[in-house]
């Protein structure tokens, strides 16, 4: 009666686990971020660690640049870049299950060797 329970439980969270991966798989990890699969909105093109947990950063945001001061309390405007002209995107990268499943066997097939 005991592995029974257990066997039941196991199929449930497997269950569980094939359910959260298949619907992930159909929103994307794009849909959960604020710009979509289409690109971000807001993207951070540079940052300067200032001390603990405080940083510089350069922000784009509809094609404008943003001077922010960030601190763990606070995020301040230090000035809008006017003359920065609009940096190409980021190139793309594949955030499937897939791919970082064999980026992790091919990380881990290395070591092994």
């Amino acid at each position: 009666m005991e592995g029974l329970k257990m066997l039941f439980a196991l199929s449930l969270v497997l269950a569980l686990l094939f359910l959260m991966a298949y619907v992930l798989k159909k929103i994307g990890p794009g849909r959960l971020s604020p710009g979509g699969k289409d690109g971000l909105a807001m993207r951070i093109v540079s940052t300067l660690p200032l001390g603990e947990r405080r940083y510089l950063l350069i922000v784009e945001l509809a094609g404008r640049h943003f001077f922010l001061g960030v601190t763990t309390s606070s995020i301040q405007l230090l000035q809008e870049l006017r003359d920065l002209p609009p940096l190409p995107a980021p190139p793309e990268t594949d955030t499937s299950f897939e791919s970082i499943m064999e980026k992790a066997r091919t990380l881990l097939r290395g070591k092994n060797t």
